[in-house]
């Protein structure tokens, strides 16, 4: 794993959004933790450590930023920010409410895409590849 290691489960090892973070911020955004901490409106980095190892939540007004430092969706880091507060008892359920602007099918579809692209944006996509999604889908 890269990152801190996450230690004591009290206080938020398996956290989705704190492993996502130790994982990618640093290697996404390209920044340090000072630097990621003063664009979210903080003076100390230690803010920024506590959230990549789950000892302190990342408050919801900080998400919009952290999405745009590691050029992911939003719509990636929402669901794991619901399942830091309300745990796995409620995750299924907003989650579920989250899809439900797409179909059944499109949600299949969706979720293969969150989960390769690890939330990273999509800036464009080309006819070929397309055609190749065409061909998975068997379409």
């Amino acid at each position: 794993m890269v990152g801190r290691r996450q230690k004591d489960p009290r206080t938020g090892e398996g956290y989705k959004l704190a492993e996502y973070l130790n994982k990618n911020l640093k290697l996404l955004s390209g920044m340090t933790n000072e630097e990621v901490s003063r664009k979210c409106g903080y003076s100390t980095p230690n803010i920024v450590s506590m959230w990549v190892t789950g000892k302190c939540k990342v408050p919801l007004d900080r998400l919009v930023p952290l999405a745009e430092m590691m050029n992911v969706n939003l719509t990636y880091l929402l669901p794991l920010w619901i399942e830091q507060y309300g745990g796995d008892r409620i995750y299924p359920s907003v989650t579920k409410a989250f899809h439900s602007a797409v179909s059944d099918d499109e949600l299949v579809f969706v979720e293969a895409l969150r989960e390769i692209t690890e939330g990273r944006r999509i800036e464009k996509i080309t006819a070929s590849q397309k055609k190749d999604i065409a061909r998975v889908l068997g379409v």
